[in-house]
């Protein structure tokens, strides 16, 4: 798995407690079940819907960044 997202694993300690620890390691939590290592973060999209895509560094992989999230996310690129 890349080292750049972390996409619905289980883990033995709550979510707000994992994404304290990653957070250290520049993971920034972007939807309900997804965490991003924001410096493979190429590039930032909004959508009509308020949502917003990201696209990483070498990967063709587009991501999701709900509206709850952005505000958190946007603060800690």
């Amino acid at each position: 798995m890349p080292n750049h997202v972390i996409n619905r694993l289980k883990f033995d300690c709550p979510k707000e407690r994992l994404k304290e620890i990653l957070s250290a390691f520049s993971f920034a939590q972007i939807n309900k079940s997804t965490l991003v290592n924001i410096n493979f973060v190429k590039s930032i999209q909004a959508e009509f819907s308020g949502n917003y895509l990201i696209k990483l560094k070498d990967s063709k992989d587009v991501l999701t960044v709900s509206r709850k999230y952005f505000k958190e996310f946007k603060d800690q690129i």
